[in-house]
């Protein structure tokens, strides 16, 4: 049988086995997720506190209740020297951290949130990781689609959406003729 979170959720983990944890925990875990529209976030969130658990030795509510800064600071460091995760990525994981305990601090689960003093490692906002394309690159792909046949249209209308608007590109595949409205 898996391990149970400190939330009582399942999870591949070496640590013992706790039993259940107290009612007011029960389900935490999946309320905490709920929150969060996007599953990629659900999925990446959950996999950060059960690494942050594992990491920590957390395998109890009463463990989760007694973590402090020092602890998150382990955790931050441990994720820049031993994972050597890059700054922006370490404050993503922070994030998922935070998030958990100001939910946990906000139902009274937990009296602090540990994470909220802790610095976390400078980036350059003007700085993306994704390389860009150049005017010029953009300005041929756009202009590609046959505009004079209705595929080459549809195309050019989602290589505009996607460039002008910034959506991610399962966005408009997603999109309906009624979520289409003018302004005008």
């Amino acid at each position: 049988m898996p391990a149970k979170t400190v939330l009582d959720l399942p999870v591949k983990s070496p640590l013992p086995a706790t039993g259940s944890p107290p009612s007011e925990l029960t389900n935490h875990e999946t309320l905490w997720l709920k929150n969060f529209i996007s599953k990629q976030t659900q999925q990446t969130y959950r996999a950060v506190f059960r690494e942050f658990c594992q990491l920590g030795q957390i395998a109890s509510p009463d463990a989760l209740r007694r973590v402090t800064s020092a602890d998150i600071i382990a955790y931050r460091d441990h994720l820049i020297t031993e994972k050597q995760m890059r700054p922006r990525s370490v404050r993503n994981r922070l994030a998922a951290v935070s998030s958990l305990f100001r939910y946990l601090k906000n139902a009274q689960v937990v009296t602090l949130n540990p994470v909220e003093a802790i610095h976390r490692p400078k980036i350059d906002p003007n700085r993306g990781v994704t390389p860009a394309m150049a005017t010029h690159q953009a300005a041929q792909l756009l202009g590609a689609p046959d505009t004079n046949t209705l595929a080459g249209a549809r195309d050019s209308a989602i290589l505009h959406l996607l460039f002008f608007t910034g959506c991610r590109v399962s966005e408009p595949g997603k999109l309906l003729v009624k979520d289409l409205y003018d302004d005008a």
